[in-house]
């Protein structure tokens, strides 16, 4: 069953309303849940044979697409509207260990301009991260003053919840 596809059957007001929604949580009364902000896939270890399976995975995310909710009103800018509004949400993966170097890494997502796959968190690392056309309200600015397009490494421990902010 896709989540697309369901029916939420709620009580109010003492009387049955059948109210279409996004996603539902199926309990002794019928409870919403946010909407989908990002996805992931957990490795405890990445090599270069897994990497196809995150890209291919991610790409399987990046299929689904998002259906706006009449009456939202959302404020971002032009870059961060086509990328995360309107389009899927995004895929990081999340890896506990990883024998792939961060050049090795860097190369084989940024082979695709496409790559289903936004960033990789590597713990005790850091992350590759795709900043897209760089003019997203997440930047990553240089010392000569432009800002990073495409996929940067960075050192250190960033994490999901800077790039969410």
């Amino acid at each position: 069953m896709r989540t697309a596809d369901v029916l939420a059957r709620r009580t109010w007001s003492s009387r049955r309303t059948t109210i279409p929604f996004d996603r539902v949580v199926m309990s002794r009364a019928c409870s919403l849940l946010r909407p989908v902000v990002a996805t992931g896939e957990v490795k405890s270890r990445l090599t270069t044979n897994e990497l196809p399976d995150v890209v291919r995975k991610g790409a399987s995310i990046k299929a689904l697409r998002k259906r706006g909710v009449a009456g939202s009103l959302v404020f971002p800018n032009e870059s961060d509207r086509v990328r995360w509004v309107d389009g899927p949400p995004p895929f990081f993966a999340f890896v506990f260990e990883s024998v792939v170097s961060p050049q090795t890494l860097m190369a084989r997502l940024g082979d695709s301009k496409d790559t289903p796959v936004d960033a990789v968190f590597i713990l005790g690392e850091g992350a590759a991260v795709n900043f897209g056309d760089g003019q997203g309200s997440f930047r990553l600015g240089l010392a000569d003053g432009s800002d990073v397009t495409g996929w940067a490494w960075m050192r250190g421990e960033p994490t999901l919840l800077q790039m969410l902010a």
